[in-house]
């Protein structure tokens, strides 16, 4: 009698251990799923990055220079804020989906802001990865809002990058480039460009956790009027050479101070002082 109340007292244990157990499990696994559900600010984007085209070193008196080496005196680009606002949603880890507003702050003498086109892209962060190589892609079509397009009777416009780039240890080097085409509407004229060329190798190297040496040299610049009547012109923006520091202030901002200048044309008041700033909020 004693031995069988024993084995009985012995089965209820078990059979109360294996409840236990099993309502643990099913806790664990909700518990579990609800940890790792994403929130819906995990799914968006927000940031800011400003490109500011600070004053050459020839004339420290608000102006800035471009490719054609040089400032004029008379409507000639002045230090300005190239302002890009980004609000997205990521479709998974490496894809999203985001809209760019983008206004410049003061691009030539005497006129206020300048709201330029904005534009929808579809980006894949690791479209090509092997080891320590990782191409990232992305695919725009823009809103043709400024009243530059508006007077070329721009449809719109698709462009595509691709930023590929190799790691070795505290070196990063790679190439960004990009393709654009503008379509533009049968009364858009000789002088509207339409295709547009980009090519730029680039270089960063970790000096510590939050600060790099960067460079990034623009070795191709093409635009092509292809409503020209040979069809044939070509507009080469030069090569410059922009070596810089990129420092992370904090986790979500970054600046990049850099020096651009050109090797063809090197000369005090065709160098100018920049920065990119980046933001991230979301």
């Amino acid at each position: 009698m004693t031995k069988k109340m024993n084995g009985t007292v012995a089965l209820a244990l078990v059979a109360l251990a294996l409840s236990a157990g099993a309502a643990f499990a099913d806790e664990t696994s909700t518990t579990s799923v609800q940890a790792v559900a994403p929130k819906l600010t995990d799914k968006l984007i927000l940031s800011y990055t400003g490109y500011l085209y600070g004053p050459n070193f020839g004339k420290m008196d608000g102006r800035t220079t471009d490719a054609n080496f040089g400032v004029e005196e008379n409507g000639g680009k002045v230090v300005n804020l190239d302002s890009n606002f980004k609000l997205g949603y990521k479709l998974s880890s490496d894809v999203s989906l985001s809209g760019t507003f983008r206004y410049i702050s003061q691009e030539t003498v005497g006129k206020g802001g300048t709201l330029k086109d904005s534009w929808l892209a579809l980006s894949h962060g690791h479209a090509i990865q092997r080891g320590n190589f990782n191409s990232a892609f992305e695919l725009r079509a823009y809103l043709p809002i400024s009243d530059a397009s508006q007077a070329a009777n721009k449809i719109t416009a698709f462009r595509f990058n691709q930023n590929s780039n190799f790691t070795f240890g505290d070196l990063t080097a790679g190439v960004y480039s990009y393709i654009r085409y503008d379509v533009v509407g049968n009364t858009g004229g000789a002088g509207t460009q339409q295709l547009y060329l980009y090519a730029a190798p680039n270089a960063a190297y970790q000096l510590s956790k939050t600060v790099a040496a960067t460079m990034w040299i623009d070795l191709a610049q093409y635009e092509k009027d292809i409503k020209t009547a040979n069809n044939s012109i070509y507009y080469d923006g030069g090569v410059d050479i922009e070596p810089g520091v990129s420092w992370d202030i904090t986790p979500n901002i970054n600046v990049n101070p850099y020096i651009n200048f050109f090797p063809g044309n090197a000369r005090a008041d065709s160098t100018t002082i920049n920065m990119i700033i980046s933001a991230k909020v979301l």
